[in-house]
């Protein structure tokens, strides 16, 4: 009930500023000075309601008139800083004129297309009929199994061959008595999954071949299978776990169709309408510059659209595309002062929080020594020199055979370890990072390894130097946005060097020692830089209300 009470008393506070300021009681009262400016009540009314709710209302126990000064405290550092010397440099800089030119553009053409998909998708008839003719798709289940592989293609030796199956069907009794099989995978498997007990994670079945595919259907958890054949060779399976996922409920499942069908009608609704600019505004790309209507981009500009690696032809089409709808934007008159406006907050807001991050770093170099030995003398291990290696990569898709791919590199392999060039066989076949300097990555420590994939990084902390490794599978399936991480194909990986780790002086560990203060103090660090730059910049509360001023 106190903190009911509290909340509600604060939330009175604020309602009854602001209609003290409606009535022009206080508007031009000034709160605060700093050099160059001063803070009105009227300025901190229009911040406050900038705020999300949560934070127009002072905290459980917090007294009104600190929590009041802390806002006016705020204000005053977004003002100091939006108008320093450093924030009109950066808003004046041709970079930022780019990004002006670009954020424009953008801001039309999503106005555009919202003026012309409008409510188009709202009905809730079109929404029944899609379900009703879209059949629920059953969700797939995932597994998690087990297994063991054993070559058999290309193995002309009928005594050969009878040899493998023989020790297949050894390994499936071993299995079925108990014997551990991440152990036996280890052990026999020929498969680039030996490393890790042959376990594979949460897969769909569906690109398996149907031998392979029933039989892993029928196991229960825990049960082992029987000697499985398939094109390249011999498998016994154990199934770890199946996870079978629900499928959405009916109000989960409109709200899915209800977005289906907005992208298409969004999708088809841009397609018409940029046929139809392509007709109406002239476009012209062979050189630069190139000019789309009433729009300009010179070849440097190109930097601020399209995705990292993207071709020349679909890069082109991304910037003509947003241009021709932003041309059509200012045909509508949507290129109004208000959104003129807005991009300027939207650029001022990031430069000065680029801005604050630069003080903020400087302030952080110059933290005295006696806060951070606490810091190295309680973990010194921690800001240890991790191990280090130097590694060569060559990487391949899979493509549409994923058997035929892994046989491709596995004669790779064998040609590298005859003494065959790894550089100029990356610069041949690798799509991978630092082909075009013949797969070499340099030093790295761990955390750049795993950047690579899982298995890749459990690849290298298993290799010795002076070693090849592979082929290294990595799945299409990994779930992330880091564009080093290498997916769907095989990795042969050189390890040239290894340096073993080590512990790094104080003085060494300087510069992890202040990252680790910082992220372990980072309110702390936040109130001191604010007041290093109120300081610096002259702040003064001239005064601050009290609340029987607001509850007149």
């Amino acid at each position: 009930c106190h903190m009911t009470t509290q909340r509600v008393t604060s939330a009175l506070l604020v309602l009854t500023l602001c209609l003290v300021l409606a009535c022009g009681g206080l508007a031009f009262e000034v709160l605060a000075t700093y050099r160059g400016g001063a803070l009105t009540v009227s300025d901190l009314d229009a911040y406050v309601r900038t705020l999300p709710e949560a934070q127009r209302i002072a905290p459980p126990g917090a007294s009104f008139v600190t929590w009041f000064e802390e806002l006016v405290r705020d204000l005053a550092l977004q003002r100091v800083l939006a108008e320093s010397d450093a924030v009109r440099e950066q808003l004046t800089s041709t970079e930022s004129m780019v990004r002006r030119r670009w954020a424009i553009t953008g801001w039309l053409a999503t106005a555009v297309m919202q003026e012309v998909v409008g409510g188009a998708v709202s009905a809730d008839d079109a929404v029944q009929e899609r379900m009703h003719k879209t059949a629920q798709s059953i969700p797939q289940p995932l597994y998690t199994f087990r297994h063991v592989f054993l070559r058999l293609d290309g193995m002309p030796d009928l005594a050969g061959q009878l040899a493998v199956r023989q020790l297949a069907a050894s390994i499936e009794h071993r299995a079925r008595q108990g014997e551990d099989f991440a152990g036996l995978a280890r052990e026999h498997s020929q498969s680039t999954t030996a490393a890790v007990g042959g376990l594979l994670e949460n897969q769909r079945l569906a690109r398996l071949e149907s031998t392979v595919r029933q039989a892993i259907e029928r196991l229960a958890e825990g049960e082992v299978s029987e000697v499985v054949k398939s094109r390249t060779g011999l498998h016994i399976f154990r199934l770890e776990r199946k996870l079978t996922p629900q499928p959405p409920g009916p109000e989960q499942r409109q709200q899915q169709m209800l977005g289906i069908l907005a992208h298409e009608a969004m999708v088809a609704a841009r397609a018409t309408l940029l046929t139809e600019l392509r007709q109406r505004f002239e476009v012209a790309t062979n050189d630069f510059p190139w000019r789309v209507g009433s729009f300009e981009i010179a070849q440097a500009d190109l930097g601020w659209l399209g995705a990292a690696g993207s071709t020349a032809e679909s890069q082109q089409k991304l910037v003509v595309d947003q241009l021709l709808l932003a041309e059509e934007g200012q045909r509508r008159g949507l290129r109004t002062a208000e959104l003129e406006a807005r991009v300027d907050r939207q650029l001022r807001d990031e430069a000065t929080r680029e801005v604050y991050q630069e003080r903020r770093a400087a302030y952080l170099t110059t933290l005295p020594r006696e806060r951070l030995i606490p810091i190295y003398d309680a973990r010194p291990a921690a800001f240890a020199q991790p191990q280090m290696a130097h590694l060569d990569l060559i990487f391949v898709p899979q493509g549409r055979d994923v058997f035929a791919t892994q046989r491709r590199v596995e004669q790779h392999l064998a040609e590298l370890r005859a003494g065959a060039s790894f550089g100029e066989l990356a610069r041949r076949i690798s799509t991978g990072p630092g082909a075009a300097q013949g797969g070499d990555l340099g030093l790295l420590p761990p955390s750049e390894w795993a950047r690579l994939g899982p298995e890749i990084y459990k690849t290298v902390a298993a290799t010795e130097a002076g070693t090849i490794a592979g082929p290294v599978y990595q799945t299409d399936r990994l779930l992330t946005s880091d564009p080093r991480t290498l997916r769907g194909g095989f990795a042969m990986v050189r390890v040239r060097v290894k340096n073993p780790p080590r512990e790094r002086t104080f003085e060494e560990a300087t510069e992890g020692l202040r990252t680790a203060w910082a992220r372990q103090n980072a309110a702390e660090l936040d109130r001191e830089v604010k007041a290093r730059i109120l300081a610096d910049a002259d702040f003064e509360i001239v005064r601050l209300p009290d609340i029987d001023e607001f509850l007149q």
